[in-house]
């Protein structure tokens, strides 16, 4: 997760895939969360797809400001 509004990477969490297509409760504890002082800071958030020898097969991301803009 990095914020592009004050260029602050907030973390890296590595999860094994079981098959249950959910993120366990508690995993992303690592991760430090959105925190904006006084203006919303905006979120990238991306997901890469492993294989068993840690290479790249797919990936996904997500901006979106917290908190959102009104």
């Amino acid at each position: 997760m990095y914020d592009s509004v004050y260029l602050h990477d907030h973390g890296e969490v590595t999860i094994a895939y079981d098959g249950s297509g959910i993120i366990k409760m508690g995993v992303l504890e690592e991760l430090q969360g959105p925190c904006p002082p006084d203006v919303p800071g905006r979120y990238k958030i991306t997901v890469k797809a492993l294989d068993e020898n840690s290479v790249v097969i797919g990936t996904g991301s997500k901006r979106r400001y917290f908190p959102e803009e009104g």
